[in-house]
């Protein structure tokens, strides 16, 4: 109910924006995207679905993320390891079995846009993910080492959607987003622990296992020096996966500022805030291991973290690259209620290229 409350915030946020945006610096054809636009114009790296493009114009990008994951949170306030991992001989109920003690996330994304209308841009997105995890097991404790590593990596799952830009005035614009992401990733990935070869947790698998709508809204404007936006984004699961769970709803939201600091260059800020839900149902290869390890427990998923980013994008506008722009963003959450214990986020990094045709 809380993400529904916030998506629907923004929205009524965005429409008002529609009837009181004054702002009237530039001509009809200032605010096209195309090869020329100034850098200050461009979403951050880090936000997609941001822009439409003209009619017959194609666009690539990639994408490569970093996510960094170390310590752990249960609600608001950091936890121990040695608090609940409990004492190798004694074994509170509070206590876990194993726990996670550090994470990463790498995340190669190949995109692609093609604009059927100059208002109507067909979207793709693949994604391949690379998990690592680091945990700590009591029970190898009286062998002198407590630490084991898992990994899992395959394709995400692969969102189709489009923008339609329902309104367009001589420096602003809102745009329509609908998504649909396919149940390509795998929701069954093992690896080796010290009990064996057992299913990962949930935080290790690369998909949902679901179809998934994504609708959303998206602002975008600018004047001479700074450009801005604002972009509320929802998950929606639709039914339960091959294993007989789902993951929780969700929802996205997103505000930037960018500072022109040349025409091919420029600064932004940015303001990400995720609320997710926990899961529907369970996997019956983890209901067994949920009081042993929280990354098993699907009561134990649900969250919200806010993060402030700071990106740099510079647009190539002459030359062979003309029309390629690359962009950084790099940051850290300010604030983290998570379900716990279970791992905090420490920092993320993004890095991009875009390129038109």
């Amino acid at each position: 109910m809380k993400n529904i409350f916030l998506f629907t915030f923004l929205l009524t946020f965005v429409v008002q924006a529609e009837e009181t945006n004054s702002l009237k610096h530039h001509d009809h054809e200032a605010c096209e995207h195309g090869p020329h636009d100034e850098a200050f114009k461009l979403a951050p790296i880090g936000v997609m679905g941001s822009h439409v493009h003209g009619e017959g114009e194609l666009m690539f990008s990639y994408r490569f993320m970093f996510m960094e994951m170390e310590g752990l949170r249960d609600g608001t306030g950091r936890k121990g390891q040695s608090e609940e991992l409990g004492h190798m001989m004694l074994m509170p109920a509070e206590s876990y079995g194993m726990l996670p003690r550090r994470m990463t996330m790498k995340m190669h994304m190949l995109g692609a846009m093609y604009g059927l209308t100059d208002d109507w841009t067909m979207t793709l997105m693949v994604p391949w993910l690379e998990y690592d995890m680091d945990s700590s097991s009591r029970m190898m404790a009286m062998s002198g080492v407590n630490k084991f590593s898992t990994q899992s990596e395959g394709f995400g799952d692969v969102k189709i959607g489009s923008l339609y830009r329902f309104h367009k005035a001589e420096d602003y614009e809102l745009i329509f987003n609908m998504t649909l992401s396919l149940p390509t990733g795998s929701v069954d990935e093992d690896d080796d622990t010290p009990m064996g070869n057992q299913r990962l947790g949930y935080t290790m698998q690369q998909g949902s296992g679901t179809y998934d709508l994504m609708p959303g809204i998206t602002l975008t404007g600018h004047n001479d020096v700074w450009g801005y936006g604002a972009q509320a984004i929802a998950t929606l699961r639709l039914g339960r996966n091959s294993e007989d769970y789902s993951k929780g709803d969700s929802v996205m939201l997103n505000t930037w500022l960018s500072r022109k600091i040349t025409k091919n260059f420029s600064t932004s800020l940015r303001i990400e805030l995720n609320s997710w839900k926990d899961y529907d149902g369970h996997d019956d290869e983890l209901v067994g291991r949920k009081n042993m390890m929280p990354t098993a427990d699907e009561d134990l998923r649900a969250g919200t973290r806010a993060d402030a980013l700071l990106g740099f994008t510079y647009l190539f506008t002459e030359g062979a690259l003309a029309g390629n722009s690359i962009g950084l963003e790099a940051g850290m959450p300010f604030y983290q209620d998570i379900d716990g214990p279970n791992l905090e986020t420490d920092y993320t990094v993004t890095l991009g290229w875009q390129v038109r045709f």
